[in-house]
C-alpha cells in the first residue's frame, strides 16, 4: 500500500515538469481610446499552447518598451482556458503617454514603420493553472522576431512550478 501512495505522489510531482511553455505573441495592437492624456491601446496577444492538455491561463504581468525606454506596464487577470495545441487571444488593454504615441505617428509619417517595429519589446511573467498547481514563466517578445514565427521566444524552456503569484 506504501508503493502506491509512493507511486501516485512521484506521478503528481512529475507532471509539474511536463508543462510546456507556451508561445506568446502580439496578434495586433489598437488604439482603444484618449484620456486625461493617456492614450489607451488594445493589445491582442496570440496564446499558443503546444501541450496535448489544455491550460489555464490565470494573470499576465508586462512591461513594454520602446528603444529600451518603458512605455507602458500593466497586468491582466482573468480565467482564460486554451485547448491543447491550439491558440486562444487575450485582449490586454495598455495606457500609454500621448508623447510616445506622437513619436510613433511621426515615424508613421516618415515612412518609416520598420523603425518602430524593430525597437518594440514586450516582457513580463504569465501565470498558468494546471493539474490544481499555478506555474509561472518569463516571457520576452521583440517585433522583430515575428518575422520568424518558427521561433520559439521561450527557448524551449520548461516551466518552473510556483505556488506564489506575483504581485
Amino acid at each position: 500500500m506504501k508503493r502506491v501512495f509512493l507511486l501516485i505522489f512521484l506521478l503528481l510531482g512529475l507532471t509539474g515538469c511536463l508543462v510546456d511553455e507556451p508561445k506568446i505573441d502580439i496578434h495586433d495592437i489598437r488604439i482603444d481610446g484618449i484620456s486625461e492624456g493617456k492614450i489607451r491601446l488594445k493589445v491582442i496577444l496570440d496564446v499558443y499552447n503546444p501541450n496535448s492538455f489544455d491550460i489555464g491561463v490565470k494573470a499576465i504581468e508586462y512591461k513594454m518598451y520602446y528603444d529600451k525606454s518603458l512605455f507602458s506596464e500593466g497586468f491582466w487577470e482573468g480565467d482564460e482556458n486554451i485547448k491543447a495545441r491550439s491558440k486562444g487571444q487575450i485582449p490586454v488593454v495598455v495606457s500609454a503617454d500621448e508623447s510616445i504615441v506622437a513619436k510613433f505617428i511621426t515615424i508613421v509619417l516618415r515612412g518609416k514603420i520598420q523603425e518602430i517595429q524593430n525597437k518594440i519589446n514586450v516582457e513580463g511573467k504569465a501565470v498558468l493553472y494546471k493539474f490544481g498547481r499555478n506555474f509561472v514563466f518569463d516571457f520576452k517578445w521583440r517585433y522583430k522576431d515575428k518575422k520568424d514565427s518558427s521561433q520559439n521566444n521561450n527557448n524551449g524552456k520548461k516551466i518552473q512550478e510556483s505556488v506564489d503569484t506575483f504581485h
